[in-house]
């Protein structure tokens, strides 16, 4: 493929630190655009605190930092950016550099998982992955080698397997991939007897065919990634589809879920759909997001480049 613009937006914090080690640690295409971005608050509420010469100071420290962070990213084939912007609403800011940076990947940071995760990803995180242009890599761990794919035949799913078989990080990896069987139980209260077991067998008849469906469809996805050089292998699992893909992760000591912002069921919107969210809250491995038609781009532009030379 070709070249790729990252987006790697940071806070200083021990969180970002973590995410730029998992970005320092993946394999890039030769000339990739690393831009390290950090989001600095308004002019004034710096001048009212302490005037002028303590907003300088504030920023040369700040691009010092900055600097310091992206110094482990430098490598021959890469090039890093360093970039301060200021203004209120980090999320927006950072959606909208994605956008003028026609970026295919924005990274961040995440501090935990569970409830507090969902306080702070409420804020920045998850109104990135809301918004982005692109994939969202929300990062927890400082490496890659595990990879876990939420697939359930969406659109969101088809392209998240297009990154997994484009992008030159994923080759070689193990990646389980994961399809849930979901099916709601017949509801018994205020029906006979002979009417609840006919549901029952209905039900089981259901789950037979849907568990069938499902599995056929992680083993053709894995057949899909293998041929493109990924190690994968299916998995089946049965239930709620978030919890299942959790348990899924935890229980292959997973680095990753690559996940689609929103599944079958889903309406088209910009927001993530609620198996992508729970995920993103409460996995304990770092969680990819992807989003419909960003692979078709990213693949225009690498056929572009090789036609051009």
């Amino acid at each position: 493929m070709g070249t790729m613009r990252v987006l790697f937006a940071t806070d200083g914090s021990a969180s970002a630190r973590n995410a730029r080690d998992l970005v320092r640690s993946l394999a890039w295409p030769d000339g990739t655009t690393i831009q390290v971005l950090q989001v600095l608050p308004p002019l004034g509420a710096l001048v009212d605190f302490g005037g002028p010469g303590r907003r300088e100071a504030i920023e040369a420290t700040a691009r010092a930092a900055l600097h310091e962070l992206s110094a482990p990213l430098r490598r021959n084939g890469l090039v890093v950016d360093e970039r301060l912007v200021r203004g209120a609403g980090v999320a927006d800011l950072i959606v909208t550099e994605a956008r003028k940076s026609n970026a295919d990947l924005v990274v961040v940071g995440s501090r935990g998982h569970g409830t507090f995760a969902t306080i702070l990803l409420g804020s920045v995180g998850a109104a990135v992955t809301d918004h982005a242009p692109c994939p969202v890599l929300v990062a927890r761990r400082p490496r890659l080698d595990r990879v876990v794919f939420a697939e359930d035949g969406s659109e969101s799913a088809f392209e998240a397997r297009r990154l997994l078989t484009k992008w030159p990080m994923f080759h070689g990896l193990q990646v389980r991939v994961v399809s849930v069987a979901h099916v709601t139980r017949p509801y018994q209260s205020g029906i006979t007897a002979t009417v609840f077991e006919g549901a029952r067998q209905a039900e089981a008849d259901i789950v037979t065919e849907t568990r069938a469906a499902h599995e056929r469809l992680a083993k053709e996805s894995a057949e899909q990634l293998r041929l493109a050089g990924v190690l994968a292998q299916a998995e089946l699992r049965q239930g709620d589809a978030a919890v299942e893909i959790v348990a899924a992760a935890a229980h292959s000591d997973a680095d990753l879920v690559v996940v689609g912002s929103r599944g079958r069921s889903g309406v088209t919107r910009a927001v993530l759909g609620s198996v992508a969210r729970n995920v993103l809250h409460h996995a304990h491995c770092s969680v990819l997001i992807a989003r419909p038609s960003t692979a078709v781009r990213i693949e225009d532009a690498a056929s572009t480049s090789a036609t051009a030379h």
